[in-house]
């Protein structure tokens, strides 16, 4: 995809498509983010406790200090372009930038809860009520 961008390309927005609640605000603050990072991407705290398994054992993570990272994640192009040709790999963009570039500057927004990834068939149920009713005691 990023070949195909035409040469006045500036930023690019990468998104899963098993999300598709995504709206335009958290859009929007993404890209003007851009003017301070080299890339930004949403992320949310987690409401539940977190630990971390080794073994037969377990550790406590302090949640305030985790973030769920979703997307869009938006980068200048160059950058990502520059990051993708070291030819690593990692689980999403983000993650890719930071390992292969660790010079970037890289932030996070406040992502939204509604953003959820579909990965789970009980997932469509749950965006089906987002999509058909929006609880006025709820802000987005």
């Amino acid at each position: 995809g990023l070949n195909a961008c035409s040469s006045d390309t500036e930023i690019v927005l990468i998104h899963d498509a098993a999300r598709p609640l995504v709206s335009a605000k958290t859009i929007d603050i993404c890209i003007r983010k851009l003017d301070t990072y080299d890339g930004v991407a949403p992320a949310i705290t987690p409401v539940d406790s977190m630990v971390q398994i080794k073994g037969n054992d377990f550790q406590n993570l302090d949640r305030q200090e985790l973030r769920v990272v979703q997307t869009p994640q938006c980068f200048h192009l160059n950058i990502l372009r520059l990051a993708h040709d070291t030819g690593k790999v990692d689980t999403d963009e983000m993650g890719l930038v930071k390992q292969a570039l660790p010079t970037a500057k890289l932030g996070f927004v406040e992502g939204s809860r509604r953003t959820m990834k579909i990965t789970r068939e009980q997932d469509i149920g749950i965006v089906s009520v987002y999509l058909n009713k929006k609880p006025k005691s709820l802000s987005y």
